[in-house]
């Protein structure tokens, strides 16, 4: 037997003791994260393993000389498998974790652990050497290095594929993956060390010391990472050749992945990264992407030309139903919705003159009305009457007519401003908002076109025809106005040029009896 070691039985017993206390940790915090329950196996064996070889050490009496030393053994044989179980479960390997796997991963302990307290009866493990060996077995029987091997293959599965998911990951996984990898290269040293003959403490095992530095090294991956609390659940739904985008957010609103299909939509995607910052044209998912439960809505990204999507946010929960995050996921409706917007666009446009029609011109002047009155700017309306415009129609046909209400449409779309409203008001009047723009200056606009539309003839094929415009102005007059009002005016502005000789421009004011701004031809 081994003379009493106090320094190696003392470290052992810290060793296992600091295990138990991550176990019940684990329990505690994350037991339905995935490879929990295996860290909390592999952890209850170390500590198993560091408490009984520590009492082994300290000379503890037992009911056999052997007791304690053999009876650690029920740990040895189970931190293997569940090293490899805790591995397979973080790469995403569930689908492995069937009933006659783990049933074959635990036979392999069993046997094991039989033939060790059989060995008397046939030497197979102690090969008849055990006085020789007792706080280390290297040179024991056929079973003991059956053991060793079989233990250090399951390690070395575990080891490739980590190794695997480490060269195929990327971001905050890859930072995962690499910290478990870490704790499975500290296992490796540790057996190079011992079997080198370099031992820390002298006639002792190592291979505990450093089993028991991988387990805290996993305990932190799961604690302090958080590992893979979202991944596991959610990755099955992320299929890289999808076409539609999908993101995974954490609690936290942290990108934890994507897809190909999203990458290629929004570039600037950051694993890690707040998620609501690639969707800040929504304020609903910029804010409260962490707080929404399923979600359908529309985002357009500001971009040029723009781009929209199709987004539906549904919640991931783990196994016992407590939220973990959302899925994002997305269609590039861009081609639909120009599409869409296209067929509104015809469908407020006048189709002979291809200029806005009556209805499209509300919609968007009580918008531009709203937000004159806001922001306290003036704001006019001018109506134009074609003069005689039935004489053309008569002399040259309907279809001429049409063709000069159309060049007269496209003169004016010409002859206006960018940020001018203009529309076909019915047959053959037409209307302009002019945003910005005080009474005085409208008029001096309408004034201008007047005289332009009577010096530019409308050719229609062989003819040349002439037309003159009768125009009535009305200027917001306060805030308290409304669209209805300024048309009003506006039209009886009109009518006050057409009863004035027609081809001149009126503009509407509360006393009828200044013509100071009136000018006829």
């Amino acid at each position: 037997m081994a003379p009493p070691n106090l320094l190696a039985g003392g470290i052992l017993l810290a060793a296992g003791i600091i295990c138990l206390v991550v176990a019940v940790v684990v329990w505690q915090m994350r037991r339905s994260s995935s490879g929990a329950i295996p860290l909390i196996v592999l952890m209850g064996a170390l500590t198993w393993w560091d408490i009984t070889y520590a009492l082994f050490w300290a000379d503890v009496p037992g009911p056999t000389p052997y007791f304690w030393l053999d009876i650690t053994f029920i740990g040895v044989t189970i931190v293997p498998t569940a090293v490899l179980l805790f591995v397979i479960q973080v790469v995403q390997g569930e689908r492995w974790l069937k009933k006659p796997f783990l049933l074959a991963l635990c036979l392999e302990p069993l046997l094991i652990n039989i033939l060790m307290w059989t060995d008397p009866w046939h030497n197979l493990f102690f090969g008849g050497k055990r006085d020789l060996n007792t706080a280390s077995i290297l040179d024991a029987g056929v079973a003991s290095w059956a053991n060793i091997i079989y233990s250090y293959f399951l390690v070395g599965v575990a080891f490739i594929l980590l190794a695997r998911a480490v060269i195929r990951s990327k971001g905050l996984y890859r930072q995962q993956y690499l910290t478990i990898l870490l704790g499975m290269g500290i296992t490796w040293m540790g057996s190079l060390i011992f079997t080198l003959g370099f031992n820390i403490l002298p006639n002792a095992d190592n291979t505990p010391f450093f089993f028991t530095l991988t387990g805290l090294v996993f305990a932190f991956a799961l604690l302090r990472l958080r590992l893979l609390e979202i991944v596991p659940i959610a990755r099955d739904r992320l299929v890289d050749n999808m076409h539609d985008g999908v993101m995974v957010v954490d609690n936290h609103n942290r990108l934890v992945d994507f897809n190909p299909a999203a990458r290629n939509a929004i570039p600037e995607l950051k694993i890690g990264e707040p998620a609501g910052n690639f969707l800040k044209a929504t304020t609903l998912l910029a804010r409260n992407i962490p707080q929404l439960d399923e979600v359908h809505t529309e985002v357009t990204l500001a971009r040029t030309p723009p781009t929209y999507l199709d987004v539906r946010i549904s919640p991931l929960f783990d196994r016992q139903r407590q939220p973990i995050g959302k899925l994002i996921v997305w269609r590039d409706i861009t081609q639909l919705k120009l599409m869409q917007l296209e067929l509104k666009d015809l469908a407020g446009r006048d189709a002979v003159t291809e200029v806005y029609n009556r209805r499209r011109f509300m919609e968007l002047a009580q918008a531009e009305l709203h937000r004159t009155t806001r922001l306290s700017q003036p704001m006019s309306i001018v109506i134009a009457d074609l003069d005689r415009f039935k004489n053309v129609n008569d002399t040259y046909s309907h279809q001429v007519g049409d063709q000069v209400l159309h060049n007269f449409a496209q003169f004016c779309m010409r002859t206006k401003r960018k940020k001018d409203l203009f529309a076909r008001w019915g047959g053959e009047e037409f209307i302009f908002l002019l945003p910005e723009t005080d009474g005085n200056e409208a008029f001096e606009f309408t004034e201008r076109l007047r005289r332009l539309i009577a010096e530019t003839p409308s050719l229609v094929g062989p003819y040349s025809i002439t037309v003159t415009a009768s125009l009535g102005v009305a200027p917001l007059s306060s805030p308290q106005d409304t669209l209805e009002a300024l048309l009003s005016r506006a039209d009886q502005a009109m009518y006050s040029a057409k009863d004035r000789g027609r081809n001149c421009t009126v503009l509407w004011q509360n006393d009828w009896a200044s013509n100071k701004n009136e000018t006829s031809t």
